[in-house]
């Protein structure tokens, strides 16, 4: 299950692994539906010529709150890139808003890239070394084009 809480997560990219439930939490009543972002022209909030990929409605908790929990979905082959339109009803007002989420393919459908020519490494600036220890230790280096 991977959390998504408004009061934190409204300006992040929530990633969404295969088989994972989504779960959004608020501090208030909510509407939420998560529609699909591939076209940039249609990542208006409200445009109703996108594609609905679930909608729920926020349900009570016994301890404070709302929560809302969207069934897992599977992408093959590709990421798929999704906005997550909310509505807040807090007392008074109605408040929209939108955040990012990136729902992933399964790992063995993706083809990806493990070898470039050092050519290939300094033509593309966005190419960069990332180590990781076992223990949470990371390293970033990018490529200077320097010999």
């Amino acid at each position: 299950m991977i959390p998504f809480d408004v009061t934190k997560d409204l300006k992040r990219q929530v990633m969404v692994p295969p088989g994972f439930f989504l779960l959004v939490k608020s501090p208030v009543g909510f509407r939420a539906e998560i529609l699909d972002a591939r076209d940039p022209e249609r990542r208006i909030l409200g445009d109703t010529n996108q594609q609905s990929l679930g909608y729920e409605e926020g349900l009570p908790l016994k301890t404070g709150g709302f929560f809302a929990l969207f069934m897992p979905r599977t992408f093959r082959k590709n990421h798929k890139p999704c906005r997550l339109n909310l509505r807040m009803f807090y007392p008074g007002k109605i408040q929209a808003a939108s955040a990012s989420l990136l729902y992933l393919a399964l790992f063995d459908t993706l083809h990806l890239k493990s070898t470039f020519t050092r050519r290939k490494i300094a033509a593309d600036p966005g190419l960069t070394l990332l180590g990781a220890t076992c223990t949470g230790g990371m390293m970033r280096a990018p490529e200077t084009g320097d010999s």
